[in-house]
């Protein structure tokens, strides 16, 4: 990402502009990150995520990582140490959802697939909603839950 867009953050265009001060100033910073290609391996690195630090995090996977074992372990722990830095302390990450982690594989407390995942977004807040399918059911909006 640095090495393609090496502009982003020179850049004084008014969209530029208008992000730079939405932002604090880094053109990457973003409240919301979608890991790209189902967490793989190769779909985040550690400096990337620091940069972007977003409040929440989007990875989109099947129970049980379906045929190619997605998301990939090292991927997780790459977005849960640049969300919550523990490697000089005696401590455990937070839970994924603490860390505004989720995956559209996640299930509730009563097993229910959480599914699908809407973001609706304004000035001061994100608003979650899950459609509780699976990933070859078709989405039904009636289905809907709103979480908070």
């Amino acid at each position: 990402m640095f090495t393609d867009f090496p502009y982003l953050p020179d850049s004084s265009t008014t969209a530029a502009k208008a992000i730079k001060a939405a932002t604090g100033g880094d053109l990457l910073r973003s409240d919301i990150m979608k890991i790209s290609h189902h967490c793989s391996k190769r779909g985040v690195n550690l400096e990337l995520m620091e940069r972007i630090k977003p409040r929440v995090t989007l990875v989109s996977s099947v129970a049980g990582g379906g045929t190619y074992k997605f998301p990939h372990e090292v991927s997780q722990e790459i977005i849960r140490e640049a969300l919550d830095p523990i490697a000089k302390l005696d401590r455990d990450h937070k839970k994924d959802w603490e860390l505004g982690i989720f995956y559209t594989s996640d299930q509730d407390d009563n097993d229910t697939v959480l599914g699908s995942i809407a973001l609706v977004l304004s000035a001061s807040r994100i608003t979650m909603w899950r459609f509780g399918d699976n990933s070859t059911d078709r989405l039904r909006f009636g289905n809907s839950r709103r979480m908070s």
